[in-house]
């Protein structure tokens, strides 16, 4: 898939350095480590038939998350999720 994936949506590596731009309350090597998994997934590409899911349903589940992060992005949950509960017990 990661070819697919690449070319509709027009990803590219990530090559900068993220230190100057991380909160300090991410864990900042996990995140090194996803960077280097993400840039990674540039160097296998190999485009093989799928065997589990057809190409539409893979675009209709990525459409459907895509939409849903949205939507708790826009009502504020997901801030709620991620900073609130730290939050909580400082009230």
């Amino acid at each position: 898939m990661n070819r697919f994936l690449i070319n509709q949506y027009a990803l590219v590596p990530y090559e900068r350095d993220i230190t100057p731009v991380v909160p300090t309350t991410v864990n900042l090597d996990a995140l090194r480590q996803l960077m280097a998994e993400y840039n990674h997934d540039f160097d296998l590409i190999d485009e093989r038939p799928l065997q589990l899911l057809q190409q539409s349903e893979v675009d209709n589940h990525i459409a459907k998350v895509v939409k849903m992060m949205t939507n708790m992005i826009n009502s504020g949950q997901l801030v709620e999720q991620l900073i609130m509960p730290q939050d909580k017990g400082d009230l």
